[in-house]
């Protein structure tokens, strides 16, 4: 989908979607992105987490750097899986 953004944008993007699961629950094709216009590019370094779920980027402004967060939070199926993914995002 971020394909047909138009082209003056980029994005950085993440997808929640763990495919090698044989069920999938919630909505199977989920995830985060943040977009910025092109000529803001020199000034945003994307930032490496380790959670699939939270998609970061750093704005260099001539102050303090602003970071940007993005959270795709999971389905509340009412387990605790749900509940720990939960807090674990949080986290």
């Amino acid at each position: 989908m971020l394909a047909t953004i138009p082209s003056e944008f980029l994005s950085a993007a993440k997808s929640s979607v763990n495919i090698s699961n044989d069920i999938l629950r919630g909505r199977p094709y989920g995830g985060t992105a943040i977009l910025y216009r092109k000529d803001l590019a020199f000034n945003i370094t994307p930032v490496d987490c380790s959670d699939p779920r939270v998609c970061t980027v750093s704005l260099k402004t001539e102050f303090d750097p602003v970071l940007f967060i993005c959270v795709y939070m999971s389905a509340d199926t009412g387990d605790a899986e749900c509940i720990e993914n939960y807090i674990a995002t949080i986290a």
